[in-house]
């Protein structure tokens, strides 16, 4: 990377927007000191600036239609195949703009090429203004209020209104007059009020491993009733409602990532909200770990004494545990302790019958 060069495009370079600053920043960092024989291909240019690859493409021929790059000698790229070969640029940095003007030209000579000249680098003009909008600082003009939109005057029949919000004069559902829309919605008196189970409950209706309080697809539409697919998004959506406090958004997104892995594979969503409930009441943090409640969960009945999908209690495997080392060292230290206690029992008892 060439010192001068990216001073220039970094500090002085008359770019028009952050586009050109990106790709010419790139352009540099691949320069000699005199500002040639830069040849990043597109593709490696849109990848560092994280750019689409025809807006790189348009920041180039921009830059050259104002004279800040050109095209260069191409033969510094001729080891590259041709097929894949990019076009060689040169920063034409301004004569004036060099302060070390004789190194530059020294290490030219040692390239073989003539040493720069005003004529060569003229200064370039600045970058051209941004065009501003017709209707800059100028008010919106208002809009009729559309249906989309409650009114705010008063309504007819008693009914007022609000901010924009409706009320209803009774309670209960409401039909509208045309026949073609109902509303089921009734007045928030008439809401229940149920408790929101947080991370630390017991039992939550959407990630409780115990399985019958999960809404899965069978029961919540039926025949009568087509469920949405549930994706990642809507997963993540059920756990934040159940946390105390919004997680950072670093954790949230690892937890999004993992969920959709697991869906990806085709893991019933019912066994991932499981799984999550038992991660959640674990204690455990780290959303790396949510597969392995969920493989827990998934086989409940062939591993532990958990209680499965339907809500029946699974007996825990018997498994032979294998002795431990220590407790049979102890076992065999006490049962000689106990032989030496009964030798010297009987060696006193034959002592005091003498």
């Amino acid at each position: 990377m060439s010192f001068e060069a990216f001073l220039w495009a970094a500090n002085d370079a008359p770019v028009a927007d952050v586009n050109e600053f990106a790709v010419l920043i790139q352009l540099a960092e691949r320069a000699d000191p005199d500002g040639c024989n830069a040849f990043p291909s597109v593709a490696t240019v849109a990848e560092r600036t994280r750019i689409h690859p025809r807006t790189v493409k348009r920041c180039l021929q921009c830059l050259e239609d104002r004279g800040l790059i050109a095209r260069g000698d191409q033969r510094a790229a001729e080891y590259i195949r041709a097929d894949r070969r990019p076009t060689v640029y040169d920063l034409l940095i301004p004569y004036e703009w060099f302060s070390n003007v004789d190194r530059i030209n020294a290490d030219r000579a040692r390239r073989n090429m003539p040493p720069l000249t005003p004529a060569m680098r003229p200064d370039i003009p600045p970058a051209p203004e941004k065009k501003r909008r017709a209707d800059a600082g100028q008010k919106r003009p208002k809009t009729e209020r559309g249906d989309f939109e409650s009114p705010r005057d008063e309504a007819p029949d008693g009914v007022t209104t609000s901010h924009g919000v409706t009320d209803s004069p009774e309670r209960g559902d409401l039909q509208s007059d045309t026949g073609c829309l109902v509303v089921t919605r009734t007045c928030p008196e008439n809401q229940p009020q149920e408790p929101v189970n947080h991370a630390g409950s017991s039992s939550g209706a959407l990630f409780d491993v115990a399985g019958d309080d999960v809404p899965t697809a069978d029961a919540a539409g039926g025949d009568e009733q087509q469920t949405e697919k549930v994706t990642a998004q809507t997963i993540v959506g059920e756990w934040l409602e159940r946390c105390a406090k919004r997680p950072p958004q670093r954790i949230t997104g690892q937890v999004a990532k993992v969920v959709k892995e697991l869906l990806d594979e085709r893991i019933d969503p019912d066994d991932v909200r499981r799984g999550m409930g038992a991660w959640m009441r674990s204690g455990k943090t780290a959303p790396s770990l949510i597969p392995g409640f969920v493989h827990e969960v998934m086989n409940a009945p062939a591993m532990t004494g958990v209680l499965a999908t339907g809500g029946h209690a699974v007996q825990p495997a018997q498994f032979d545990r294998r002795p431990s080392t220590t407790d049979q060292r102890v076992r065999d230290a006490l049962e000689a302790g106990r032989r030496l206690q009964a030798r010297a029992d009987a060696m006193r008892g034959q002592g005091a019958s003498l």
